[in-house]
């Protein structure tokens, strides 16, 4: 690993570790307490409304575990590119992301927060902390689903036909930066829709906005299932955050933890911005070589003969034409009425073969033909 991906991986590993701390920490309520879990209203997390049971919660807790250790194991297990998801490329480069992620997200906080103080703390937060667990973990897959599976699979599939490349559904990665934040802010954009269509206010929906923003980008070059990662990370980090208030010191030491871990952001921001840069030099300066190349194939460089070389009559004696073709047998046909000239014909001085077997006038006192 690059010793630039450090940073990431430390900050990157921690929160992992954060997230899946608090998440086992409070299962054992969550699974002793099952009825309690209905407090939540199903459609918050699940898009749908109605009375869910005992089973259905245990469903829900078992399929979101399911899936986050399926995006960690898809860290560090799979070597086979078939998929964005399934893949080591590029791991490094993840945690650069999901610093970056951070940084946006607390700075988001911050202006947001300094409008609107109530921002961050809803319903959800007043329920008891296992419930509150229980939610930031169970609408990872709902939120995966809705605002980055579906909207980001019509667009690569829109894409897919109108560039005849369907492979992008499944090698996103591949995208260039253009495609992937076109796509990224028409998914945006589509969440902001949907947050208005509920009814939320307009900060949630400009954090809907940014947050899915940057989901998007870390879905489209790193894989579906990072994108989970991503999502039950800082979800976690949300439900840390309404924790640690009560406590100002537990509230300080994490927020020294996420300007540390932001601050690692900004130093992946520069560094991407530089390899961003390098590739751009790289790629012009490829362009540059290929068009030279090309032109100096396109020049043909006729290297002209002494005129006691080879010179024929002036004309041909059929038609008056003066272009001729050389065969094989070094006669000449004229190219006009295909009159052939025998190769031992004597004419005047006045045209000119060269030696790729092209006739010209010959003017005396000339260099040029």
């Amino acid at each position: 690993m690059d010793r630039k991906d450090l940073p990431g991986l430390i900050f990157g590993g921690a929160g992992i570790a954060i997230a899946l701390a608090f998440t086992f920490y409070y299962l054992p309520d969550m699974i002793r307490k099952i009825p309690d879990l209905s407090a939540v209203p199903v459609s918050d997390y699940a898009f749908i409304s109605f009375h869910a049971t005992a089973p259905f919660f245990l469903f829900m807790i078992a399929v979101s575990i399911i899936l986050v250790f399926a995006s960690m194991v898809s860290l560090i297990s799979f070597s086979r590119d078939y998929t964005t998801s399934f893949s080591k490329k590029a791991n490094g480069r993840y945690f650069w992301y999901l610093a970056i992620y951070v940084l946006v997200d607390l700075i988001l906080s911050f202006i947001i927060s300094s409008i609107y103080p109530s921002y961050g703390i809803t319903s959800i937060n007043k329920l008891p902390d296992f419930i509150q667990v229980y939610y930031y973990l169970v609408s990872v897959p709902g939120e995966t689903l809705i605002f980055s599976i579906i909207p980001i699979s019509i667009i690569l599939l829109i894409y897919g036909f109108a560039s005849k490349k369907l492979r992008v559904l499944i090698r996103s990665e591949d995208l260039n930066w253009n495609i992937v934040g076109a796509i990224s802010i028409g998914t945006a954009t589509y969440a902001a829709i949907i947050y208005l269509i509920l009814g939320q206010n307009i900060y949630y929906v400009i954090s809907a906005y940014v947050t899915t923003f940057m989901v998007s980008i870390i879905y489209l070059k790193f894989g579906l299932m990072r994108a989970i990662l991503t999502n039950f990370i800082m979800s976690m980090v949300s439900f840390l955050s309404v924790l640690a208030s009560r406590v100002p010191d537990y509230s300080l030491l994490l927020t020294i933890f996420l300007f540390a871990w932001a601050s690692v952001g900004i130093y992946y921001l520069f560094l991407e911005n530089e390899s961003r840069q390098r590739r751009i030099r790289q790629q012009r300066s490829e362009q540059e070589k290929e068009r030279s190349s090309q032109e100096m194939r396109r020049e043909v460089h006729v290297p002209l003969l002494k005129p006691e070389d080879l010179f024929i009559r002036s004309s041909c004696p059929e038609c008056g034409g003066i272009v001729f073709h050389v065969r094989d047998n070094m006669n000449l046909e004229c190219d006009h009425c295909h009159h052939v000239v025998a190769a031992d014909d004597v004419g005047p001085f006045n045209i000119k073969i060269d030696i790729y077997g092209r006739v010209h006038d010959h003017y005396p006192g000339s260099d040029t033909y």
